[in-house]
């Protein structure tokens, strides 16, 4: 979990990681990935959800920024 320069949210949250299968023109995920050169084997990352233990006061946390959480590779 990142804490967000995106000015409507405070935390970015990504359990799912991995490269998008999808190829949406729009998106910014394929570029980071290739860019930084990250694992892009889709894979759960519980560590994650533990860092949300870290946040004290209500925030709003975007879930999932970098992946469609609902595509079938996701879940199988």
């Amino acid at each position: 979990m990142e804490k967000s320069k995106i000015e409507w949210t405070d935390y970015s949250l990504n359990v799912i990681k991995g490269y998008c299968p999808n190829t949406c023109s729009y998106c910014y995920s394929h570029r980071m990935y290739n860019r930084f050169k990250w694992d892009k084997t889709i894979r759960y990352d519980v560590n994650e959800l533990k860092k949300l233990k870290t946040i004290r006061e209500p925030s709003r946390i975007f879930v999932g920024s970098m992946i469609d959480m609902y595509h079938e590779d996701v879940h199988g």
